[in-house]
């Protein structure tokens, strides 16, 4: 609770601090017709996802047997497949059923701030803000890589040499999609490089994703 009040004081100052800023912005929005091509390129950049920040997704559980490459002919191995990237999905929602107020809150309170930053064109808060939002999305984050290392400790007993690479490459490819900076930075700690652009995703339940 204390982690929300000091985000939110933080917030309120930067969002009073970018609508000041906003002021001396009158050239910027004078010469609309000259950059009005800028302009819709940053009204179309996605918004802040507190829940994709913190990595919380679920897994399509048929494409990643395809992505693994387990013939269908194995049935127990697909049957045991599922049922552990299940136990993954069901574990998921339930962190994101748990966080989904403070999500909704970040995301309320980032995306003003995120607005009111791009009309003031000064971005020199916003390094500072993203970190108060990692730091009070931590717990959720750590809850996930907990999860993850569940999952791939059972899919490792599981799955062949080369099946268990195709799933991590899987994983990478989802991670960097959902947040490129924080994966590849993940991914350089351990000594890994990044493959490549993820696949595409459809709302999962309790406000993961599915991938």
């Amino acid at each position: 609770m204390k982690n929300i009040l000091l985000i939110l004081s933080v917030f309120s100052f930067s969002l009073a601090y970018a609508q000041r800023g906003g002021g001396q912005g009158g050239g910027a929005m004078g010469g609309q017709n000259r950059g009005g091509g800028q302009q819709q390129q940053r009204q179309e950049r996605p918004k802040f996802d507190a829940s994709k920040f913190a990595g919380v997704f679920n897994y399509d559980i048929d494409k990643a047997i395809k992505k693994i490459k387990i013939k269908k002919k194995n049935e127990a191995l697909v049957t045991n497949v599922s049922s552990e990237i299940a136990k993954y999905n069901n574990a998921i929602n339930e962190i994101a059923l748990l966080n989904k107020e403070n999500f909704d809150t970040l995301n309320v309170y980032m995306n003003d701030v995120m607005k009111s930053i791009q009309a003031s064109g000064d971005r020199s808060k916003m390094k500072d803000i993203r970190g108060l939002v990692r730091e009070k999305l931590q717990p959720v984050i750590v809850s996930v890589m907990l999860e993850e290392t569940k999952l791939n400790k059972s899919l490792k007993v599981l799955l062949d040499e080369n099946q268990l690479r195709r799933w991590k490459s899987y994983q990478k490819e989802i991670k960097i999609e959902l947040n490129p900076g924080r994966a590849n930075n993940q991914m350089r700690r351990n000594g890994n490089r990044p493959n490549g652009a993820g696949q595409g995703m459809q709302d999962g339940r309790a406000g993961g994703r599915r991938r």
